[in-house]
């Protein structure tokens, strides 16, 4: 499974692969076409993206998966219509991630709530990717040492990340690999876009907290995270289930 963390023009775009818990290659180009010529040679069934994958339709103040974030505890970037982010320098990132999806387009289509998809992109958000791995509402402030954290609890070594924007798309192949397994969140709608999470308890997310240590043990670690430690997608399956 890959995650692609997104930048600008200046910093481009970070891959991660993983296979179970093993990191098995990362990538980093400041094209989208060789991104998504290295995921296409990794032969990977599910990409997920640090980016919106759709703009926000005319007359709307946001996206549905934005505001159902919101509702969570969790904020994000509203995302704008194609029009208004045009000529503004802070979007050039969704740009970027617009080129990313469409690179991958014949290939992985977007996931937009199929019954069952085989090869898809899908668009994901570190933070609340982390949320889910932690099963609470967790702090962005030191987002560094807490998703390496996370991702150790995972069973990942975070040690061959050399910097965020790695962690952030690591942290997004955690949830291509959830979404391989049937066991995500979807958030949004077909007209927004959905945004991909790895799935998590309802009642735990009005907690604020930091993420837990590293070191707790299985009994401890969130559902998402059992689930990613004790059940490694089957390679030859990746029917999953539409939007929870």
């Amino acid at each position: 499974m890959i995650g692609i963390d997104v930048g600008g023009p200046a910093k481009g775009f970070h891959a991660v692969a993983i296979c179970q818990a093993a990191i098995i290659g990362t990538f980093k180009s400041h094209r989208a076409v060789e991104v998504a010529a290295w995921c296409l040679d990794r032969n990977s069934a599910v990409v997920a993206i640090d980016a919106p994958c759709l703009w926000r339709g005319v007359g709307r103040t946001a996206r549905a998966a934005e505001r159902q974030l919101a509702q969570d505890g969790i904020s994000s970037f509203s995302t704008p219509t194609e029009a208004a982010a045009r000529g503004h320098p802070f979007y050039t990132w969704m740009f970027s991630g617009m080129e990313i999806f469409r690179a991958l387009a014949t290939s992985h289509p977007l996931y937009l709530g199929q019954a069952d998809p085989t090869n898809v992109t899908l668009e994901t958000f570190p933070q609340a990717v982390a949320c889910a791995l932690a099963g609470q509402i967790v702090s962005a402030k030191e987002k560094n040492r807490g998703r390496r954290g996370l991702l150790t609890r995972a069973g990942i070594d975070e040690s061959k990340l050399g910097n965020i924007d790695e962690v952030d798309a690591a942290l997004c192949a955690l949830a291509a690999q959830s979404f391989s397994q049937s066991s995500f969140h979807a958030y949004g709608d077909r007209e927004g876009g959905y945004i991909v999470v790895p799935a998590w308890s309802r009642r735990a997310r009005i907690r604020s907290a930091t993420a837990r240590p590293a070191n707790q043990t299985l009994a401890t670690l969130s559902p998402a995270l059992k689930k990613i430690i004790a059940a490694p997608p089957d390679a030859s399956s990746h029917r999953a289930p539409g939007p929870s």
